[in-house]
């Protein structure tokens, strides 16, 4: 007797789905439009920049013999100017410039052996790039360009 009202329940179900009108999925037609002129894959352009020199890297390094010094990475060779402004401190300027990122922005500290620095801190102001170099003591910081590095080397009196 079970089946028999388990049958007679799925029944009416069965007679509801049969009249009801089966409805087909609707398919959208996509006219495709073709443009005259090709399409420029922007993700893949380069940012267009008004700055001619990019500053993309600084780091803390040490030749064979334990030279220390601070090597900026440009986009390419930059023209620059490096002044003293006072007994612990340096600058280096470079005009029509910008950052990478903002992480360029953000203050630069030294391994904890490194001797001489305390910090390195890049600012954008206008079109330029202000490099300060924090020093200990009496420290003389000496730059030189290779390629589209800036390489400041640290001298102890």
């Amino acid at each position: 007797t079970m089946n028999t009202t388990a049958g007679a329940a799925l029944a009416p179900a069965e007679n509801a789905a049969s009249q009801a009108p089966l409805q087909q999925p609707q398919i959208l037609k996509i006219r495709r439009q073709i443009s005259p002129e090709p399409v420029k894959n922007t993700a893949l352009s380069p940012v267009p920049t008004k700055h001619l020199q990019v500053l993309k890297g600084i780091f803390f390094t040490r030749d064979d013999t334990g030279q220390a010094s601070v090597q900026l990475e440009f986009s390419q060779q930059p023209a620059y100017q490096f002044v003293k402004i006072d007994d612990r401190s340096y600058q280096l300027s470079v005009q029509k410039a910008g950052f990478a990122s903002e992480k360029m922005g953000l203050p630069h500290f030294p391994p904890g052996d490194f001797p001489g620095i305390t910090h390195v801190l890049a600012s954008e102001q206008a079109d330029t790039v202000e490099i300060t170099f924090g020093v200990e003591g009496d420290q003389k910081m000496t730059p030189v360009t290779r390629k589209n590095m800036v390489q400041i080397d640290l001298k102890a009196p």
